[in-house]
């Protein structure tokens, strides 16, 4: 951590990696973590999301909220495998109920669109509720379209006004 940050010593990121890889391959799970980072990002050495994403796989599968949700994510946007989607829908449900917004809104997105998933527009709205009271722009505006424009029983044209309303006034104009 002090190679990497230059707390103290001069900054050498290939020597932190180097560390960091030693630290996570005997089984520490912040460096596990930090090295999955430093693989994605090529901080110091080359990027190798595909190494990444085994790393991260490993600090998620300990429980590490931040990995869950980059596994995830790697496996829905990095094309680094074909795996199939519903691996990282089980993910990022993980991380969702770890009261992760950007978890709740994809994984609620996810099953909106039947992305990888069956569709269930009674947990997307859920999910996309919880986003949006948190703060999530694109979790307001879709939740509310949910609810002017799912299923009937999720019809409610005041809550849908009301997220409407919130998203717009967060500068969200669609």
């Amino acid at each position: 951590l002090r190679l990497s940050n230059g707390d103290g010593i001069s900054i050498n990121k290939k020597e932190a990696a180097k560390y960091y890889k030693i630290a996570a391959d005997k089984g520490q799970m912040n460096a596990v973590y930090n090295y999955a980072v430093i693989l994605y990002k090529g901080d110091g050495i080359a990027s190798d999301k595909k190494e990444s994403a085994k790393y991260f796989k490993i600090a998620a599968d300990n429980g590490n909220i931040n990995a869950i949700k980059n596994y995830a994510l790697i496996l829905l946007n990095c094309g680094i495998s074909n795996i199939d989607k519903s691996e990282a829908a089980k993910y990022l449900k993980m991380a969702a109920d770890q009261n992760d917004v950007i978890s709740m809104y994809n994984f609620g997105m996810m099953l909106l669109n039947g992305d990888g998933i069956e569709v269930n527009q009674k947990e997307a709205a859920h999910y996309l509720k919880m986003a949006a009271d948190q703060g999530h722009i694109n979790a307001m505006h879709n939740y509310a379209t949910l609810k002017l424009n799912g299923d009937e029983a999720l019809i409610d044209k005041d809550e849908a006004a009301k997220y409407m309303k919130m998203a717009a006034d967060q500068g969200q104009v669609n």
